[in-house]
């Protein structure tokens, strides 16, 4: 197993309650979540985020809100284990789930 560090953040209780809700429906938690996060950074040397303007909502509002948002608030995944995940997510969403 690799090495490991513990990472502490702030983030608003009622937020983390809806991501640990949904992210149960997935067999996921919080800290695989966030593992899944960093590594897609890495692997894409960008951060892994759409942001789908609507309304005609202007990109820098949005990005301005998401930083706001951002500021104020052995059991790794392999890469076809997440894509999997993510494809089982999106199926059965589709299918109204």
């Amino acid at each position: 197993m690799a090495d490991s560090t513990t990472v502490s953040f702030e983030i608003d209780s009622a937020i983390k309650s809806q991501a640990d809700s949904l992210l149960e429906a997935v067999g996921l938690d919080i800290t695989i979540a966030f593992n899944i996060f960093v590594r897609q950074i890495i692997t894409s040397q960008s951060i892994p985020l759409q942001a789908e303007l609507s309304l005609g909502e202007q990109f820098g509002t949005l990005m301005e809100k998401m930083r706001k948002q951002a500021t104020e608030e052995d059991g790794y995944l392999s890469d076809d284990e997440i894509n999997a995940e993510i494809q089982a997510y999106r199926t059965e969403s589709a299918n109204g789930g």
